[in-house]
Order: C-alpha cells, then structure tokens, then sequence
C-alpha cells in the first residue's frame, strides 16, 4: 500500500480493518464505523523517497507521510485532511 500510494503524490491511500466501513458524505467527509479502524496516507508532504528508483516488492523508504488512524466515530475531510474525534467534541462539550 505505501510504494502505491508514494508513487501517486495526488492520491490519498485508505486501508480498512476487519469489522470496519468507511462511510462518504457529500463526496467531501469520511466517517469510520465499526469496531476496527481505517488507515489513511497522504502522501502529498514527502519530502524523499526512493520508489521512483526500486522495482515493486523491493525495501522502500520514505521521509515525512502523514498518516491518520480513524476509529468508530472520527471523521476526516478529504479534501483537507481535516481530522475530528466525535468523542473528543462530545466530551468537550459536556466539560462546558
């Protein structure tokens, strides 16, 4: 998944865990559901890598992808990145 997504710096990469769904609002927001979590890689702040130069299956490295870890309940723009924790708000909230 990461020499795939290395590769297409315009692309974002999202693996999902057993037990998990990620649903699509509007075509712009992502919400995790389920008792897994989702991996998403932007790949669009790397700074060095050698995937251009390695054959597939060959040891890669990478300088500086982010990566979010979404479980039930976070959310995520796609178009951003924008990340929020559904129980972070709640708890926040209560707290005022």
């Amino acid at each position: 998944m990461l020499y795939k997504y290395t590769k297409s710096f315009w692309k974002k990469g999202v693996r999902l865990g057993e037990d998990t769904a990620l649903l699509i609002e509007n075509g712009k927001n992502a919400v995790c559901k389920g008792s897994g979590m989702t991996i998403v890689l932007n790949p669009h702040a790397i700074r060095n890598t050698n995937c251009g130069s390695v054959e597939k299956g060959c040891p890669i490295f990478v300088d500086h992808i982010m990566m979010t870890i979404l479980t039930d309940g976070c959310r995520i723009s796609l178009s951003t990145g924008q990340f929020e924790n559904a129980r972070e708000t709640e708890n926040s909230t209560e707290r005022d």
